[in-house]
């Protein structure tokens, strides 16, 4: 087999030379969404649960932090996932869309793991509205604190 150097090939590897740094970025941002952002909805919940009057007799402060890590992983992991689409065709990704993020993550998972299914939420005393606005006020909380750690972090900042 011959090796084929001509100028077109050598130059479009040259081309873009920061493209694989931007797809390592939006899989290190998408990874960070998914490990902080439970941690941080969870924080975000237990702090609901005092402002509302304190943990409910069944349950230890353990047990709170173990079941929202579990349920808040799939919302951080969707969040994560579509910043990092969008952070691989715009370059980076703006406050206003880690919101719009969240909320999407909201209804997808809610929608795929029948969560809005009225039926499930009949007898909830907060309704379907109510649990709604909870997940997602949740999850737009960990998606600005998830947002803002991030770029202070690891995204390079530009100079003027």
């Amino acid at each position: 087999m011959t090796q084929q150097t001509d100028g077109a090939s050598a130059s479009s590897t040259n081309a873009h030379p920061s493209m694989p740094s931007i797809w390592r970025r939006s899989v290190a941002l998408a990874a960070f969404f998914t490990i902080v952002g439970p941690v941080v909805g969870t924080i975000g919940v237990i702090a609901y649960i005092f402002y509302t009057g304190g943990i409910p007799y069944h349950f230890n402060i353990l047990q709170i932090f173990v079941i929202n890590q579990i349920i808040g992983t799939p919302f951080a992991a969707t969040c994560g996932i579509i910043l990092a689409i969008r952070a691989v065709f715009s370059g980076r990704v703006s406050f206003l869309e880690s919101i719009g993020a969240a909320l999407a993550s909201t209804v997808i998972v809610m929608g795929i793991t029948g969560l809005l299914d009225v039926r499930f939420l009949i007898d909830d005393p907060m309704g379907l509205l109510g649990y709604f606005a909870l997940t997602a006020g949740i999850s737009i909380w960990a998606a600005i604190i998830c947002y803002w750690l991030f770029y202070r972090l690891f995204w390079p900042r530009e100079s003027a």
